[in-house]
């Protein structure tokens, strides 16, 4: 988005955006606050797409390493942050559970 273009956004204002949006009259930008009930899922997307858009530049060799140890970094941060005793970390070496089956 290099241009800022007149639409409907509904997204959650990024330091970025602040500068695409300060070229723009200002009465023709609608803005409001963040409301607490909306902040876990807004915040949690946004985050999803700069952690999705990061390691989509990073080699494919490195990408599965790079994304365990970024997740489990970022889950100690909100540890630490938030004073949380039950964050449940990406076990390493970063594995996907495909089935459980009956015999």
């Amino acid at each position: 988005m290099d241009d800022i273009q007149a639409g409907l956004y509904e997204a959650l204002v990024t330091e970025g955006l602040v500068e695409k949006i300060e070229s723009v009259e200002g009465d023709l930008v609608a803005k409001r606050d963040l409301k607490a009930y909306e902040a876990p899922d807004r915040i949690a997307l946004h985050l999803a797409n700069l952690i999705r858009a990061s390691l989509s530049d990073v080699s494919e060799g490195d990408r599965v390493g790079k994304g365990v140890e970024i997740a489990r970094s970022l889950s100690a941060r909100l540890s630490d942050l938030l004073s949380l005793d039950d964050i449940d970390d990406v076990a390493e070496p970063g594995t996907v559970l495909n089935a459980i089956f009956q015999r």
